[in-house]
């Protein structure tokens, strides 16, 4: 009879202890992913810091991310700022797709690569109801950033070799992840975007649009009102300024700085600390980092075209200007 009342007994201490287990691992856990005390006030300073980058840092997943009014997206888009990449030590594969709807020229635009010191990818829904620009500096169109709201939603998730760098999805119209210090050639990189759209004709629309450039039903699938784009090598044509030579050397100096990152870095426990030693050991490094989040020069064709886009939204609305409208520009 005794056996009888020991087995229970040890069955019950037995799944006492697994439960102790469990709770204490699921404890370590949050403490990893969650950060305290000196760590977190650390965090929101250089969240603070970035703030004019557009950027913040989540401590969860060691990433950084694009916030949802960041300086970028009021520049909108247009070929330029592509253009402009490479000469800012961007190397960056660019993937416009191109559809109409709703009485609007649309863009959804896919970029991986290599930004600066980090490695990343980033997602941009754009529209406009104006035609192309033509001027002997700049001819096509200059497309707006839209409003966020819960129509759209972006998912990105960007890996090398079949590691994951970043996973992050928000309910953004323009989204981007970054890895600081991680270094990239482009064609490395896979990116799975996942965007979601308010309506189904409107998705139909952008599937039309990327199968206007090559896209096959292998790189992409569809459920319910989301489309998953399966990014490797570009169907489209990179830009002019990225030449072979120029980017063997820009990349060459991505390169040494992240590595000159790392070794600078190599005691430090997380990021934080890392940027926290770079800021007073070596400024000029560590100017360079925030330019991999936000450089001002990438978007100098933004002077050029906005004059000429407010031109063309007045002729739209009907609204007087100083000067008589015209299809051609000078810029």
């Amino acid at each position: 009879m005794s056996h009888c009342f020991i087995l229970p007994i040890l069955v019950f201490v037995l799944l006492l202890i697994i439960i102790s287990i469990l709770f204490f691992l699921s404890k370590q856990k949050r403490n990893t992913l969650t950060p305290i005390g000196d760590t977190a006030l650390k965090v929101i300073e250089i969240n603070n810091e970035l703030n004019p980058t557009g950027y913040y840092y989540s401590f969860q997943d060691d990433t950084f991310y694009c916030n949802k009014d960041a300086t970028s997206r009021s520049f909108g888009y247009c070929k330029l700022y592509d253009e402009t990449l490479p000469l800012v030590g961007m190397i960056v594969d660019c993937e416009p797709i191109y559809f109409d709807y709703d009485e609007k020229h649309w863009l959804i635009e896919l970029w991986k690569g290599q930004y600066g010191m980090a490695s990343g990818a980033c997602a941009g829904i754009y529209n406009t109801a104006n035609g192309p620009i033509k001027s002997p500096r700049f001819n096509g169109i200059f497309y707006e950033s839209i409003l966020d709201n819960d129509n759209f939603s972006i998912d990105l998730n960007l890996k090398k070799k079949n590691e994951l760098i970043l996973h992050k999805s928000a309910r953004q119209s323009w989204f981007a992840g970054l890895k600081l210090g991680a270094f990239s050639m482009p064609f490395d990189l896979s990116l799975t975007a996942k965007i979601t759209f308010p309506n189904k004709k409107m998705l139909h629309e952008c599937i039309i649009g990327l199968k206007n450039i090559g896209y096959t039903n292998r790189e992409f699938s569809m459920h319910l009102k989301t489309v998953t784009i399966h990014f490797t090598k570009p169907h489209t044509t990179q830009p002019a300024s990225r030449t072979r030579v120029q980017e063997t050397i820009i990349q060459q100096g991505n390169k040494s700085n992240c590595e000159s990152y790392e070794l600078l870095n190599s005691k430090c426990k997380n990021t934080i600390e890392k940027l926290q030693l770079l800021k007073d050991s070596s400024p000029e490094l560590y100017d360079k980092v925030l330019k991999s989040f936000y450089s001002k020069e990438a978007y100098a064709g933004y002077e050029l075209i906005s004059p000429i886009n407010y031109k063309l939204h007045c002729q739209n609305d009907d609204i007087k200007i100083d000067e008589p409208f015209s299809d051609s520009f000078d810029i």
